[in-house]
Parts: structure tokens; sequence; C-alpha cells
């Protein structure tokens, strides 16, 4: 069975890939942002700038101690959610799950500052937590990754 739907699963990619080139042109920490998991859904809800920087610093936070463990997968997807708090793709398409990712129902989503002071701490966060992608995927070899996260 797992064989199948790996064919199923390579055979749908190959169908949608002429229509989701831009999507597939991001680097994979911001295309795995459109698959968020509870606790990012949770935070990108807060209303309250603080709440979702702690929020996203505790993601961050747990990523560190991932890393420290010398646990890089860990490390990788708990940076890439605290980045997923403030900056996102966003599939509008309910179906998309039986007719696949494509670019005319990709959105991106960019957290809404409310001063020139969130401003600054979310730009602040966000280098650092590019940077820790950077040094994950340099540990890893995943090169392209690497200049990717350094390029954002």
């Amino acid at each position: 069975f797992s064989v199948m739907m790996d064919r199923a699963v390579k055979l749908k990619n190959a169908q949608c890939a002429p229509l989701r080139s831009s999507f597939d042109s991001y680097p994979v920490f911001y295309q795995n942002s459109i698959y968020p998991r509870d606790e990012v859904i949770q935070a990108r809800s807060c209303t309250n700038f603080q709440e979702r920087m702690e929020a996203a610093q505790d993601m961050k936070k747990r990523g560190n101690e991932a890393f420290l463990d010398m646990n890089f997968f860990d490390s990788m997807v708990q940076y890439e959610m605290a980045v997923a708090v403030f900056k996102y793709l966003e599939n509008i398409n309910a179906s998309w799950k039986t007719e696949g990712i494509k670019d005319d129902f990709i959105k991106e989503v960019v957290y809404d500052y409310g001063n020139d002071k969130e401003r600054s701490q979310v730009a602040q966060f966000l280098v650092t937590c590019y940077n820790n992608m950077a040094i994950v995927s340099l540990n890893t070899n995943k090169f392209t990754v690497c200049i990717s996260a350094c390029d954002e």
C-alpha cells in the first residue's frame, strides 16, 4: 500500500507542478508554514502583541534547547514555527488536500504591526530565528536551506 500511495503522491505533485511554480520557489521552511500546527494557529490568534511574541519566543526557546541536545530536526521545526507566527503562507482553497497546492490559492501573510516598536521587535526576532535556521542547516549539510535562511 505504501508504494502505491507514494506513487500517487508523486503523480499528483507532477500534475500540479506547473500550477505551483511560485510556491515551489519559496525556501522549504517558508513552504512548511502552510501546514501550521495547533500551537502556531493559537499564537496567530493572539490579538495582544506581547502574548503573540511570548508564544513565538517560547517556540524559539524550545528550538534552542533541541539544538543544544543536537536534535537538529526538532530545533528546525521549532524555529520554523516561531517564524510562522509572524510570517507565513496560507492556502485559501478549502479543497487543497484533494486539488493540490496551486499558486492561485496561496496568500502570503505578514503580521500587521501596531507601531514601529513592534516592527523592530519582530524584525530582530525573525533575524535571530533565520540565523538559527542557518546554523541548523549548516550542521545538517543542507546548504541550500542555509543560504535561503541567510537571505531572509
